[in-house]
């Protein structure tokens, strides 16, 4: 045994690594699953190469440092107890692949950074820093200079800044960050600055994450070979352009009073909690953006804040008020802040940040490589660009707007030549009656959307396979549907306004149909013959009504086609 090489431990129990593993000291690969602790003496291992185990039975190995044959060290959790300091990492000059080094707010000094030594360890290639208390500025300063100590490997691609409690990032010099391809800030509190001459430090980046930095306030140029940009809860970053400075007062009012001259009746109840915290964001917003009178309002709402048994009504109405006054803001700026985005860039989620119908159009100008678009909890734009600029996009496969409660048009979307996939969800003020979709599509998701029968009646789909519809406002009791011929799945579930679905048999290539939670369906008629199985459940009229047994088999049927209880083959 003295002489064994590897061992792997496999156990469906949990179980306890014996002392006698310390001794195994040619042992190169130790691969545990199961266990319940490590033993202390594991650092005897020093021919250990990989050590494959649960990351939290690793990080209670004291003195891991000794290992200095180790290759594989996914996470290494930094503690103030003598043997898991971060000067730990000194030595373990064969780490390769990804390092994740968690609690940094537990280090100490810059010292203690530099002693790291990272920058000999040339076998890695991503690297995750975690802070876990990262909404704490008290040690802001000290966490600026342990990062600038730390002193990245040089042949890095990957770097993610977790939890950083810096006001700003180190400007790394050019020959630690050459390489890097990936890079991502999140849940930074109080960063208010990127790297400045980002695009030449960061030359190689291709991907590049920006979240949950709250004071975030401008973006310096990008990456010139950017192909992916995330962009998410940046709550005081304003996209604005020239003309919208320049816009006169009553198209400005026209832009900010949108939501409430087309506050739809149906609003869902389960939307509640999200007015309510977005809401307190926006007020935050307010704080930072104008500190006029900032608190007495602030008092204002937080003195009559909602209670959970509140009418939505009456909470829409609140979130209504201060949603009016953040867009006052936005369009009071007195300089404008566009989105200059590269021509590489090939997907763009943006979520929770503020941009306007303007500076939207100008982003999207000359993206003609992008072929994802994803706008998520976006408030503040009304409609989608023109056919002017989405007809540009001549690559765009896929768009998400999702919880973009402002939008009341799809603006130029029909003119798309590419798009196959669309998903609405939480678009209560869509316009349906100028809701034009490109004949393109194959998969379209329709969730807490507004009158999607009469976008339906009028849609030209010829290449239309999935369609879902969920939590759903219908204007009529029954859907009609204008060209899907190449349907194969129609999906519609929690939608209590349908009554019958009498309209299917143009539907030829129809294949299976999942109708679930419609309290109100009583009949489904005209059923074409494609139709292979349906998915029936939480509909009890229907169920009542039209559902019947047959005699032999036992089998529940529906006009000759067999009703299944399971959702396998559901979108």
């Amino acid at each position: 045994m003295k002489h064994l090489r590897v061992l792997e431990i496999s156990s469906t129990s949990v179980f306890v690594l014996p002392e006698s593993v310390c001794t195994l000291y040619q042992l190169q690969v130790l691969r545990i699953k199961s266990a319940s602790s490590l033993p202390k003496r594991l650092n005897n291992l020093v021919s250990l190469r990989y050590l494959e185990a649960n990351s939290d039975l690793i990080s209670g190995i004291p003195d891991i440092g000794k290992l200095t044959s180790l290759q594989g060290l996914k996470h290494f959790q930094v503690k103030k107890e003598k043997g898991y300091e971060l000067e730990q990492l000194q030595n373990l000059n064969e780490l390769r692949g990804r390092l994740c080094i968690d609690n940094l707010e537990n280090v100490e000094s810059r010292d203690s950074a530099i002693a790291a030594n990272l920058k000999e360890k040339e076998h890695l290639d991503m690297l995750q820093l975690v802070w876990r208390d990262g909404e704490d500025n008290v040690n802001s300063d000290l966490d600026v200079e342990i990062l600038e100590g730390l002193q990245l490997p040089p042949y890095l691609t990957s770097l993610s800044l977790d939890g950083y409690r810096g006001r700003s990032c180190p400007s790394w010099p050019e020959c630690q960050t050459s390489d890097i391809q990936e890079f991502a800030l999140t849940w930074c509190g109080m960063l208010e600055a990127l790297p400045l001459m980002m695009d030449q430090i960061y030359r190689s980046c291709i991907s590049l994450e920006l979240s949950h930095l709250p004071k975030l306030k401008a973006l310096h140029a990008l990456p010139p070979q950017l192909t992916i940009l995330i962009i998410e809860n940046t709550l005081s970053l304003i996209f604005v352009t020239k003309e919208d400075l320049h816009m006169s007062p009553a198209d400005k009012r026209s832009i900010i009073e949108v939501m409430r001259k087309r506050m739809p009746k149906w609003f869902p109840h389960q939307y509640q909690e999200s007015l309510v915290n977005n809401e307190k964001e926006m007020m935050n917003f307010i704080a930072a953006t104008n500190d006029s009178n900032n608190e007495a309002c602030s008092a204002k709402h937080n003195k009559s804040a909602p209670a959970a048994d509140v009418d939505i009504t009456a909470v829409w109405g609140r979130w209504l008020e201060v949603h009016e006054r953040k867009m006052e803001l936005i369009y009071s700026r007195q300089n404008e802040a566009k989105l200059l985005l590269p021509s590489t860039l090939t997907e763009l989620w943006l979520k929770g940040c503020n941009i306007t119908n303007r500076a939207l159009s100008a982003s999207l100008q000359t993206l003609t490589s992008l072929t994802r678009l994803s706008l998520e909890e976006i408030r503040t734009v009304t409609r989608l660009p023109s056919a002017d600029v989405l007809g540009k996009l001549t690559s765009l496969q896929a768009i998400i707007l999702r919880e973009c409660w402002a939008i009341t048009s799809l603006g130029g979307m029909g003119s798309l030549p590419c798009l196959t996939d669309l998903f609405l969800s939480g678009c209560p003020c869509l316009d349906s009656e100028t809701a034009f979709l490109p004949s393109s599509l194959q998969s379209i998701l329709f969730e807490s959307c507004a009158d999607v029968d009469v976008i339906l009646a009028n849609a030209d789909l010829p290449c239309l396979s999935d369609l879902m519809i969920t939590h759903c406002h219908m204007r009529t009791a029954s859907l009609q549907f204008g060209d899907l011929r190449s349907l194969r799945s129609l999906s519609i579930r929690h939608c209590p306004g349908l009554l019958s679905l009498v309209y299917l048999q143009k539907l030829n290539s129809l294949e299976f149909l999942i109708l679930q939670n419609c309290s109100n369906l009583e009949a489904v008629k005209n059923l074409p013959r494609s139709l292979k199985s349906i998915v029936i459940h939480g509909c009890p009229i229907l169920e009542k009504e039209s559902v019947e047994i047959e005699p032999l088999s036992g089998r529940r049927m529906l006009n000759g086609i067999p009703v299944e209880d399971s959702f396998e083959h559901a979108l």
